[in-house]
């Protein structure tokens, strides 16, 4: 069953995404997305021009909400999202060769399963960086203050060395 969840497009929209919510997403908070997606875009809501384009959107979202409701589906789909992006990952290890999405630290497919951090989350990661760059420039200042050390040590046994001779 997993296997037939597995997105044939790794770039399409997982169904977290078309929904509009987190994969820790409760029942709930699955089933008021849906709604509020429903409200939305629903084909008899929109001109008549898009409503070819309405109707294929609300089939999607009415895919995604059928999946994402019942718990064994959900189960079969996230793991099927994980084994896709295990495949994705070796894919681009060692098929993308060394200009691939895993070569430059970026992979679009991770950051579309990632979710956004919160504020707090945002500013302890700003807060882990000024710690660390103090760090390094505490490190990098008590290196310089012993190189200068050793210099001014090694010229005074010169200049003293050089007195007695």
């Amino acid at each position: 069953m997993a296997q037939q969840s597995i997105r044939s497009d790794p770039n399409a929209d997982t169904h977290y995404q078309l929904l509009g919510i987190d994969f820790r997403a409760t029942p709930a908070e699955v089933t008021r997305a849906y709604r509020r997606k429903m409200k939305d875009c629903h084909p008899d809501l929109v001109a008549p021009a898009r409503r070819g384009h309405a109707e294929r959107y609300c089939q999607n979202i009415n895919h995604a909400y059928a999946i994402l409701k019942d718990p064994i589906k959900r189960r079969d789909y996230d793991q099927s999202i994980r084994i896709q992006e295990v495949q994705d990952q070796v894919m681009n290890r060692y098929v993308g060769g060394l200009g691939g999405p895993a070569a430059s630290g970026h992979d679009p497919h991770t950051a579309k399963l990632r979710r956004q951090p919160t504020a707090f989350e945002r500013a302890e990661m700003q807060q882990a960086d000024r710690s660390a760059t103090f760090s390094l420039l505490g490190a990098f200042a008590v290196v310089t203050i012993g190189a200068i050390g050793v210099i001014l040590v090694v010229a005074l046994l010169a200049t003293v060395a050089g007195l007695f001779l």
